[in-house]
């Protein structure tokens, strides 16, 4: 049971951690267009 929490949590982690660097390039093009 806690290694099923370990494996799910790094899962979860890398997860947010794709996100948020999805949210980071979306928010490079959107300034890149307002020039």
């Amino acid at each position: 049971d806690r290694y099923l929490g370990e494996v799910l949590g790094r899962k979860a982690a890398q997860d947010i951690n794709s996100i948020k660097r999805d949210l980071e390039a979306i928010k490079a093009v959107l300034r890149e267009q307002k020039k």
